[in-house]
């Protein structure tokens, strides 16, 4: 398994729930995708981690590459973003319930 670590700093009153329906809907139509967490700090509201699961490597990097991703990000995303940046890493060991909130 692997996952792409989105860690993201928004612009005060904005927030990853404006997105999230059009970014699950994208995401759920792409081969590979396991699931997603979505985190806010709490001490820094502004800061938000986003972790995408992926079957592999290579789902999560056609992810990235999918238009309905590119045009989400472009036009909804980075507009709302003060930064933004992804790290990748392999999933060494989980544990989920099947729990959505």
């Amino acid at each position: 398994m692997y996952a792409n670590i989105n860690r993201v700093t928004v612009r005060p009153g904005r927030g990853p729930q404006e997105f999230q329906d059009r970014w699950l809907a994208a995401a759920h139509q792409q081969p590979g995708y396991v699931g997603i967490l979505t985190l806010q700090e709490q001490e820094q509201p502004d800061h938000w981690v986003i972790v995408t699961l992926w079957e592999s490597a290579e789902a999560a990097r056609s992810w990235g590459q999918n238009p309905a991703f590119a045009r989400l990000r472009d036009e909804e995303i980075q507009p709302m973003t003060v930064d933004w940046s992804i790290t990748p890493a392999t999933v060494v060991a989980a544990e989920l319930k099947n729990i959505v909130v």
